[in-house]
């Protein structure tokens, strides 16, 4: 009983409450506290989207929006927002797994050291036929070239649903002189897929990039396109992944 009533006298004695200036500071401190994280989030989300506009392209409103985590085949792309990139020969039995935004390509270009493609080279047939197999509205199509004289021969053939034209150039399958003479073959490239009402990709090999960079050409290059993609695919195996993007950050940051 004793007992009892001592836990009763507990349970009637007033809990001491904080004064309202305590509770202020506390409070100030709190949102000081969440005012700097937001901002320290703020800094690096800045820093890390300046940092990868300098290595991919200059943003542009005719833009294709994008916004999945990259996948590629065939070349590591560095578009100004990730996308998934998957060849049109597989797309079909993916379909599930991509998302809108997402992209299918197929190859048109030159053997090394071939002949010039037409609208009635088979490689142009299939990557026309290939695409046309991929249903999804949503997804955007590619087709890729490896000169502007191909570009030329093909244009008014390429289908309405493909809205991307590629312009992959590497020693062999693309023209030494349009190699060489990229900050005017580029732009000139771009001018004709934009005529066609298409978006248009830029994917040099990594020794023609570096170049242009080291020319100072790149900057004037990427304007006059709407994706860029850097082709890594030969490094990044042998470098590592940890390895290539610290080479990638030190070179292009």
């Amino acid at each position: 009983m004793e007992q009892v009533g001592s836990d009763r006298e507990k349970q009637n004695t007033p809990i001491p409450q904080p004064s309202k200036s305590v509770s202020t500071t506390v409070l100030f401190a709190v949102i000081g506290f969440l005012v700097l994280i937001i901002l320290v989030l703020v800094f690096f989300s800045v820093k890390n989207t300046h940092s990868l506009s300098q290595v991919t392209s200059t943003p542009s409103p005719a833009q294709i929006p994008v916004s999945n985590p990259v996948l590629i085949t065939t070349a590591l792309s560095m578009v100004y927002k990730p996308t998934v990139l998957v060849s049109a020969k597989v797309a079909n039995g993916i379909t599930s797994l991509l998302k809108p935004g997402d992209m299918v390509f197929a190859f048109s270009m030159r053997d090394r050291n071939g002949s010039p493609v037409s609208t009635s080279s088979q490689k142009f047939q299939m990557a026309l036929h290939v695409l046309s197999l991929v249903q999804n509205t949503t997804i955007h199509k590619m087709i890729v070239l490896s000169t502007v004289d191909d570009l030329n021969a093909v244009k008014q053939s390429i289908t309405a649903d493909i809205d991307t034209v590629g312009y992959n150039t590497e020693g062999g399958i693309t023209p030494q002189s349009e190699i060489l003479n990229a900050q005017i073959n580029v732009p000139q490239f771009a001018s004709i897929v934009h005529s066609l009402g298409k978006k248009m990709m830029y994917a040099p090999s990594h020794d023609i990039f570096d170049m242009l960079q080291l020319r100072g050409d790149l900057g004037t290059i990427l304007k006059s396109v709407d994706i860029v993609v850097y082709q890594g695919q030969n490094i990044l195996p042998s470098e590592g992944q940890t390895q290539f993007v610290k080479n990638m950050q030190a070179k292009y940051q």
